[in-house]
């Protein structure tokens, strides 16, 4: 497990609260935005991925043809 001092603890989360990218951050400390994450006890979102299925509802489907309805 890697160290942070509160010092560096504090300059991170001043950077996070600014809307510095978790990447950029972790960058500049050499190691993962997930591994920064977990240091810093922050929730990890990972994008989720489409659905490719053609089973799911879609909201905008069939749009063009509702246009010429209304």
């Amino acid at each position: 497990m890697r160290y942070i001092d509160q010092d560096t603890r504090d300059e991170i989360q001043r950077a996070h609260d600014s809307g510095t990218a978790h990447e950029v951050i972790a960058g500049q400390i050499g190691t993962s935005a997930e591994e920064l994450c977990r240091l810093m006890g922050w929730p990890q979102w990972k994008p989720v991925p489409p659905n490719q299925s053609t089973d799911e509802f879609c909201l905008f489907e069939g749009s063009e043809a509702l246009d010429g309805q209304l």
